[in-house]
């Protein structure tokens, strides 16, 4: 069975599969047409794009709002001039001119041929003019791409739309414009190519069927039940869930949920829940998940050296006794509360600044909640427009902070150049709009009311560049001497407490994520490597993608968990270079990118790990990458997904089907590696 009521069929009449429509799509096209670079789904509700590299799908485009240009709706149309749908491209192709429709809105399309016919347009004129909106809707709306060349060229048409000629003719003459050399077929079995594609995936499972067969299948009956005594009350959310009884046998029922908005949902009682609870507990601690590791790891408190004791000799040429200043200074700085906001690169160098100000006595510091709909909800009206979600989340960040109360100063650095482990590149900066994001929210909590001031609040903003120690150290006393009122002996010891820690921060990562690669090879397993900013750990921006491919069995790995040492990066990259990109990407000057491209060389090298790419909404800097960092890795053969775009709307239905598309392909790669047939380059 496949499809979106998969599920529910498949428990009810004990079906023995349960096949993702992606991949049952992808199988009917390959096994009838070969190598496909692009298959086309167009069915009555949903336009389904999927892109293939090396006869895997690695992204697809999903239309989750409008059904215009569909099947359902170029048949609402037929029938608004009463023609059966099967005859609509008779109609269609007597028409020589057509009226030019909008694409992308149903309500829109209606009013439209309300105005044409008005005009005096024909019905045949206005159904190839609906006709020829279809490729639009699909590559202007849903894959909201004009170049569809750097796609490939070798398309299959699939979906009971695809049976209509006129829009089978306007999705030809469409691609041909752009693609003039393009091979287009269209599926000999074009409506039911899904179902092939199931049943093309249950001939390989050789096991005895479990199906009750067509006689007690007819006899199984349900009820469904939707009220308060149904709804959700695990969390606040409280959903509406649907429960379905199903009756297979006269004795026997099972009970089918839906509606869940989470994996909470889907259970009955309190214990159902905890015996959920225990079952995932023991699935994380047998499958790790380094970035839900980094994202608390990194906002622990890391140990440090106490400051000298005032006049005790320092290192140097010219015997320096340490300055401290004086108790009284001391007093106040262990009065003070500090909030920092948990969002953007802090989740990368917090251990620096959490350290730096522990190590100047200052133990009380308050972190703003992570990302998450409730603190969204609750903050976003001080938000600014960025098309940037995780910094347009940052004033909901400093709200939570400001609403937990007591704080004496809110810390928010402006951090100019990252330290990394990517060497000889032109510069490591950091994102200008993360370097511009503490003054938009100064701006935003100053505008209409003075925020901070109403609520005693210190807000701090130094301007630093963590990459240059010499430099950072100057500017930090520079900002802060006279704020905590500091001898710049007592600074510079901060500022090397505040690096070791980063360093420890980092060393632990790469002993986790050392681990992890040595146990793939040693299991024949695949493990995801994440390649993302430092802030798509945070769960509330990478909406639990890594956790669901842990709950998958995949351990995940972040780029700053991939060991630095030899005996892991020489056989993979070469004595020479192996920690570079200037071999292969000469705008190297974003820290970030910097290292999601050298995570795509290792990645590109070895056989145990597949690449999720992460990207939010409208990030300039990993757009230019995007065709590149794929052309590596489809060269390399590596399986690699693609989550761009990620936003504060969490499309819950296309993120499962592609998750569960993912686990089919990576469960192919596993029994490629226990088979000893991989074709990935390990020199």
């Amino acid at each position: 069975v496949t499809g979106y009521a998969s599920s529910i069929l498949k428990e009810a009449f004990t079906l023995d599969s349960s096949v993702v429509e992606t991949v049952a799509h992808m199988r009917a096209a390959v096994k009838y047409y070969g190598d496909t670079d692009i298959i086309c789904d167009i069915g009555g509700q949903d336009i389904k794009i999927l892109f293939m590299k090396n006869n895997r799908v690695t992204d697809f485009k999903l239309n989750t709002q409008c059904s215009a240009g569909n099947g359902y709706f170029l048949q609402g149309m037929a029938e608004q001039f009463n023609i059966p749908v099967e005859e609509y491209a008779d109609y269609a192709f007597k028409a020589s001119i057509a009226p030019a429709f909008n694409y992308g809105c149903a309500v829109f399309m209606e009013q439209d041929k309300v105005n044409f016919q008005q005009q005096g347009w024909s019905k045949e004129e206005i159904m190839a003019g609906l006709a020829l909106v279809l490729p639009m809707n699909i590559w202007n709306y849903v894959v909201q791409e004009s170049n569809i060349s750097r796609l490939g060229k070798r398309f299959v048409l699939q979906g009971g739309t695809q049976k209509n000629l006129a829009a089978v003719k306007a999705q030809v003459d469409y691609i041909k414009k752009k693609i003039p050399d393009a091979v287009i077929n269209v599926h000999k079995y074009a409506d039911i190519g899904g179902a092939i594609g199931a049943a093309l995936e249950v001939m390989e499972n050789k096991s005895k069927t479990r199906f009750p067969g067509i006689f007690n299948s007819s006899r199984i009956t349900f009820t469904t039940k939707n009220d308060e005594s149904t709804r959700c009350n695990f969390c606040t959310n409280k959903c509406p869930r649907t429960f379905t009884t199903i009756n297979t046998t006269p004795e026997t029922s099972v009970l089918f949920i839906s509606g869940n908005g989470c994996d909470k949902g889907l259970c009955e009682t309190t214990d159902s829940l905890k015996a959920l609870q225990k079952e995932k507990s023991s699935l994380r601690h047998a499958t790790p998940d380094l970035s839900e590791l980094s994202a608390k790891t990194v906002f622990d408190n890391w140990d440090f050296n106490p400051m000298p004791t005032a006049g005790s000799p320092q290192k140097g040429l010219f015997k320096k006794r340490f300055k401290r200043a004086p108790k009284a200074d001391h007093k106040k700085r262990e009065s003070m509360v500090i909030g920092i906001p948990r969002l953007l690169n802090q989740y990368y160098y917090n251990p620096f600044f959490s350290t730096y100000l522990r190590a100047l006595a200052i133990e009380n510091i308050v972190y703003s909640d992570y990302t998450s709909s409730k603190l969204w909800s609750e903050g976003n009206k001080w938000g600014a427009n960025d098309p940037c979600f995780p910094a347009k989340a940052a004033p909901a960040h400093v709200y939570n902070l400001i609403k937990k109360g007591g704080l004496t100063h809110i810390l928010f650095p402006r951090v100019t150049h990252l330290p990394g482990s990517v060497e000889n590149t032109s510069g490591d900066h950091a994102c200008v709009i993360q370097m511009g994001t503490p003054e938009v929210v100064e701006a935003v909590f100053s505008r209409d009311k003075k925020m901070f001031e109403e609520n005693n609040i210190h807000y701090l903003k130094p301007l630093i560049n963590l990459k240059n120690k010499v430099e950072a150290e100057a500017s930090l006393f520079d900002y802060f001497q006279d704020i905590f009122h500091l001898t710049a002996d007592e600074n510079a010891h901060a500022v090397r407490e505040g690096y070791k820690a980063m360093e420890k921060y980092l060393a632990s990562m790469r002993k986790e994520g050392k681990k992890i690669i040595e146990n793939l090879i040693r299991e024949d397993k695949m493990g995801i490597l994440i390649i993302g900013h430092p802030y798509h750990h945070d769960p509330g921006l990478n909406h639990g993608i890594p956790e669901q491919f842990q709950m998958l069995g995949y351990p995940v790995l972040t780029i700053e968990s991939l060991p630095l040492d030899d005996e892991f990066l020489v056989p993979l990259l070469g004595d020479d270079g192996a920690r570079e990109i200037n071999d292969i990407w000469f705008r190297d000057f974003n820290r970030n990118l910097n290292h999601k491209i050298w995570a795509v060389k290792v990645a590109a090298r070895h056989p145990n790990l597949a690449v999720i790419d992460l990207s939010s909404f409208k990030c300039g800097f990993d757009a230019p990458a995007y065709a590149f960092l794929s052309s590596i890795l489809d060269t390399s053969g590596t399986p690699h997904f693609l989550f761009h775009d990620i936003d504060q709307n969490k499309p819950g239905a296309t993120f499962d089907i592609r998750i569960k598309t993912i686990d089919y392909f990576l469960k192919l790669e596993e029994r490629r590696l226990r088979a000893n047939d991989t074709a990935k380059i390990y020199s």
